[in-house]
């Protein structure tokens, strides 16, 4: 999961990102926390059109900018229905605009200026939140290496791929390890049904939420973790078929 925190109080921003990095440290979650001063920091780093179903927004309403956090959400829930976004505030009036606006977001935190410490409750409410929601949407995937089971929690599986000119074996690719193990593609697919989990391949199954960028005409997918594939231009049309869908 990513979150992001979007606050332009610089001491605010920089508290929120401590409070949820010291609460979410020991989680069984893994949650890439990145801040933001104002929408235009956070739009020259990210495209709205590229974030995943699986985001989470802590957004300030009132930027002192261009857009302002109200501005911000309504383009991102245009974009993204399934997001998480939690409006900081100090003023509870906003939350007909939001309405009226159809943004749908997931909470509020009503913050005091004087007292930045007050909001720490309500943060770590929106971190277990965000939590629970993560783990509810998550299942294990099993691998048997002999009379050993590994588990893994398929949003952090990368890639899976056959091994060039060892039949019958495959390497799995995740965010902490890698790991070569007998079976085939085909056998194993079945068992990862998640939407982000692309496995209509013969050789590879795709985590489409670690997908960075694909190039078309070489074949390129570069994932985030910086690991790359180059595929034929049938199976990079596949692929960049299905990540447009998803997303």
């Amino acid at each position: 999961m990513r979150l992001f925190i979007i606050e332009d109080n610089f001491l605010q921003k920089d508290y929120l990102e401590k409070t949820l990095t010291k609460f979410l440290e020991h989680r069984p979650i893994t949650v890439e926390i990145e801040s933001f001063l104002n929408a235009d920091e956070f739009l020259n780093v990210h495209k709205i059109d590229r974030l995943k179903r699986t985001d989470a927004f802590l957004l300030d309403i009132d930027f002192k900018t261009r857009m302002n956090g109200v501005d911000l959400a309504e383009a991102i829930r245009k974009q993204n229905a399934h997001c998480s976004i939690y409006f900081i505030t100090g003023d509870a009036q906003k939350a007909e605009e939001i309405i009226n606006r159809g943004i749908l977001p997931a909470g509020y935190i009503l913050k005091d200026p004087e007292r930045i410490e007050n909001v720490e409750e309500q943060v770590i409410e929106v971190a277990q939140k965000l939590i629970s929601e993560a783990q509810s949407h998550s299942s294990v995937f099993e691998i048997k290496q002999g009379n050993l089971s590994h588990f893994i929690d398929i949003n952090d599986i990368i890639l899976i791929e056959s091994i060039p000119h060892q039949r019958g074996y495959l390497s799995l690719h995740t965010l902490r390890e890698n790991i070569i193990f007998r079976n085939s593609i085909s056998k194993i697919a079945p068992q990862l049904t998640a939407p982000f989990m692309m496995t209509n391949l013969k050789s590879y199954i795709l985590n489409l939420n670690h997908i960075q960028s694909i190039e078309k005409k070489s074949g390129y997918v570069l994932f985030r973790s910086g690991y790359e594939i180059v595929v034929s231009k049938r199976i990079i049309k596949k692929i960049t078929d299905a990540f447009e869908e998803y997303y």
